[in-house]
This record gives structure tokens, C-alpha cells and sequence, in this order.
């Protein structure tokens, strides 16, 4: 694979594992030890990706409850981006 490739295919894992996450914590009582350690778990998750795409920082909002935010659309318009610069190379 070429590294334009690899870079899509890593950028749509990494939201997948976001999602996956997002999904536990939403399944989680709010205020109990279990969500406190989700909500950690899906920030720190945020975090790195903005570490690793700081682009995706115009995609990201807190909730009131505290939790980093991606928005569905910011997801979609990285991942297609990804997409173009695999079809470009």
C-alpha cells in the first residue's frame, strides 16, 4: 500500500475506534465511576487524534457534560479528504 493509502485506512480506523468508544460511554450512567473512566477514555481518545491531525481541531466541541465532541460532519470531511489524496496519488 502506498502511504496515501495507509493514511486513510488509518484515519478511518482511528474514527472507528472513537465511535466505538463514544458508544460505551453513551451507554454508561452519567456521574458513576464506569462513565468518569469512558469519559476519560473518549477524551484522551480525541486528544491524540488531535495530536496526530491537528486539522480535525474545527471539528471538535465540549459537551456539557464535559466529553470532546467530533462532529459527525468534521469525521466525513476528513475521511473524504483522505479518500481524494489516495485517488490524487
Amino acid at each position: 500500500m502506498d502511504d496515501a493509502t495507509t493514511a486513510a485506512n488509518d484515519l478511518k480506523s482511528a474514527f472507528d475506534d472513537y465511535i466505538s468508544i463514544r458508544e460505551t460511554l453513551d451507554n454508561c450512567t452519567i456521574g458513576t465511576k464506569e462513565w468518569q473512566e469512558a469519559l476519560e477514555n473518549v477524551n484522551t481518545t480525541v486528544l491524540k487524534l488531535l495530536s496526530v491531525y491537528p486539522e480535525l481541531a474545527k471539528y471538535i466541541s465540549t459537551n456539557a457534560n464535559g466529553v470532546l465532541v467530533i462532529s459527525d460532519e468534521g469525521m466525513s470531511i476528513m475521511k473524504q479528504a483522505a479518500n481524494n489524496r489516495v485517488v490524487s496519488a
